[in-house]
Formats: structure tokens, C-alpha cells, sequence
């Protein structure tokens, strides 16, 4: 049986899946954003459902302290 989550609740399973992620990335000094951290902002404009990247764009441009608390994001975009 699945267990219902809160909001804060599926936001931290969705950490701790991304958490373990694994890295390919051969190592660089442009690798500016963490492999959690990509996939949080792919998932944010998922569930933001939003029309456009262009609209999700400048959604999170104007509720941009929203989005990084909202998902816990380390290092926004």
C-alpha cells in the first residue's frame, strides 16, 4: 500500500532519490551545478507545469526566492 505524503514530505523523497544520482561528468571547473541540482530545476518546471520554458522562465525570475526554498535548491540556476 502506498503511503500518503504531505507536500514537504514527497519534496524530501524526491531529495533523497536524487541524492543518488550518479555523476558521469568527466571532472572540470565548469561544472558549476550538482547532477541534484539539475535535476530539481527540471523537476520544478515539471510540476510548475507551466506552458513554455519561456513562461516557467519568467515565473521563477519573479518568484525566485519561492522556487529556492520551495525545492531546496542549492545552487538555482
Amino acid at each position: 500500500m502506498l503511503k500518503e505524503l504531505n507536500f514537504d514530505e514527497f519534496i524530501s523523497e524526491i531529495h533523497a532519490v536524487f541524492d543518488n544520482l550518479p555523476d558521469y561528468r568527466l571532472p572540470s571547473p565548469n561544472r558549476q551545478y550538482s547532477i541534484k541540482d539539475a535535476a530539481l530545476g527540471a523537476f520544478s518546471m515539471f510540476f510548475s507545469q507551466s506552458p513554455s520554458f519561456l513562461s516557467y522562465h519568467s515565473m521563477i525570475q519573479f518568484l525566485k526566492i519561492d522556487m529556492e526554498r520551495i525545492y531546496q535548491l542549492l545552487s538555482p540556476c
